[in-house]
């Protein structure tokens, strides 16, 4: 395999600089493979949820009525195991019914009890990547709450914790991504190349300027010399 030699890089030889774009472009491919790889093979479960805005119907004198939308998701590429929903409200709110829709009929689940009637655990075994669940959770609360309080859900899996669903990117903004961040890596190749080159020409000239130098001292020595011997 062909190398560059240090002078053909400090005088800027064509074949050298083409050697060295080509490393840089080179490396870039591989990192940037080496990220997409590490995505694509690094399969873990990832639990989503997303909660809409509350319903309210007025119900007869004393109570209020509410419903909550809710969804679950397992956004990942790997099963989620132990998947644990918790719904809660405040006290005084009465959840009458949770009407639970999964998008697959293969999904199975299990309500688990709770300590009071405003919280509801449902459980579920297993979520395949892409599995999600819709709830839908008719609440009575009292006349006495102007608005519906917020629904609180946590949602939790066999070593993985939950979170808000974030906003999906598409095709064309990963592919963005992608291409701005091997245009990263080759400037940062570049520039490091660059800066080799850059110190390689500086201590290059500062040899020349040393040997210079020890040249004329040398020089002058000689002829320091010639002048004592000649001296009458």
């Amino acid at each position: 395999m062909s190398t560059i030699s240090k002078d053909n890089i400090a005088n800027g030889n064509g074949w050298a600089w083409g050697q060295i774009f080509g490393t840089a472009i080179l490396t870039g491919l591989c990192s940037i493979g080496s990220i997409i790889f590490f995505n694509y093979t690094n399969k873990t479960p990832e639990l989503v949820y997303e909660q809409f805005p509350a319903a309210n119907f007025v119900s007869g004198v004393a109570n209020n009525v509410s419903i909550y939308n809710t969804r679950i998701e397992n956004a990942g590429n790997k099963e989620a195991e132990e998947v644990q929903a918790y719904f809660e409200l405040p006290i005084t709110y009465l959840i009458q019914e949770v009407k639970i829709e999964p998008k697959f009929k293969s999904i199975t689940y299990s309500e688990a009890n709770t300590p009071g009637a405003n919280i509801k655990k449902i459980f579920f075994p297993r979520l395949n990547p892409g599995d999600s669940v819709a709830f839908s959770i008719l609440v009575n609360r009292s006349k006495n709450t102007e608005e519906a309080s917020e629904l609180k859900l946590e949602l939790r899996g066999k070593g993985i914790t939950g979170h808000a669903e974030r906003r999906k990117t598409n095709s064309i903004e990963v592919i963005f991504s992608r291409f701005m961040t091997f245009g990263m890596l080759i400037v940062v190749g570049l520039l490091s190349l660059f800066s080799y080159i850059k110190d390689k020409r500086m201590d290059k000239q500062m040899h020349e300027v040393r040997d210079k130098q020890i040249c004329q001292l040398e020089a002058n020595a000689n002829k320091l010399r010639e002048l004592l011997n000649n001296k009458p």
